[in-house]
């Protein structure tokens, strides 16, 4: 339900933070599985009129067909990755959102990493630009750009991490590793229903209504962990090497 009505916003309220946070964790994930059986009911049709079918040898990818030539033959294996939309099982378990978002809606991330980001002529600006042009593909709705900007503080953030600590996934023990694992599933998980909202609801008053209620805990978290992040020296390779 996308109703405006603050009535409605106000259930949840009384029950305090950690049950509004369960309460979106629900409600995502049947945001999301509407979008999956959607998509893979959508690329079965393809497969079944045989559209995206290519040979195996020439590397579909999604939205992008072939990308290397080969020969035809009679005996070679068909592919239908490039009708491909998504892929769940990475979307579910990457520990970054970015990560995640590369594996959803993958045909139109396509085309706009052709048609959008690489004929932006300022670079500094094509990652915003992206999701500028994202949030107008979906609609007018502030929602929409409230959801989709708000997103590209965490990919600044994530960017800026993996080069500052990166480092840390290489060589870890699987105590390390799984620990980094949790956080960062716990952290992707809940940045996307804390921005989801925007899609929800579409409109700014039950978004931004929701996002006081919980102090903006996760702009602030975004815009504090990016700032901490730029204080922060990058690990040059020399130095990586001298280390090892």
């Amino acid at each position: 339900n996308r109703s405006s009505d603050l009535e409605f916003l106000e259930y949840p309220y009384p029950y305090g933070f950690f049950y509004r946070y369960f309460y979106l964790v629900v409600w995502f994930l049947i945001f999301r599985l509407r979008f999956y059986i959607g998509w893979l009911l959508a690329e079965s049709a393809c497969i079944s009129a045989t559209l995206g079918a290519y040979p195996r040898d020439t590397d579909p990818q999604p939205g992008r067909g072939p990308t290397k030539q080969t020969r035809i033959e009679n005996d070679q294996k068909i592919d239908f990755r490039a009708v491909k939309n998504q892929d769940i099982f990475k979307i579910e378990t990457a520990v970054t959102m970015q990560a995640s978002i590369k594996n959803w809606n993958m045909s139109v991330q396509t085309w706009m990493v052709y048609y959008v980001y690489k004929r932006l002529p300022w670079k500094r600006f094509r990652y915003w630009g992206v999701f500028l042009v994202s949030a107008f593909w979906h609609g007018i709705h502030p929602g929409y750009y409230l959801c989709l900007l708000s997103t590209t503080i965490f990919g600044a953030m994530e960017a800026r991490v993996a080069r500052v600590g990166g480092w840390m996934w290489e060589g870890a023990g699987w105590i390390t590793w799984t620990a980094l694992f949790l956080i960062g599933e716990l952290y992707r998980t809940h940045a996307f229903e804390y921005v989801g909202l925007g899609f929800i609801f579409w409109k700014m008053e039950p978004t931004l209504a929701i996002w006081k209620a919980d102090y903006y805990h996760y702009h602030v978290f975004g815009v504090v962990g990016l700032a901490i992040a730029y204080l922060l020296p990058v690990r040059s390779e020399k130095r990586a090497e001298k280390r090892d």
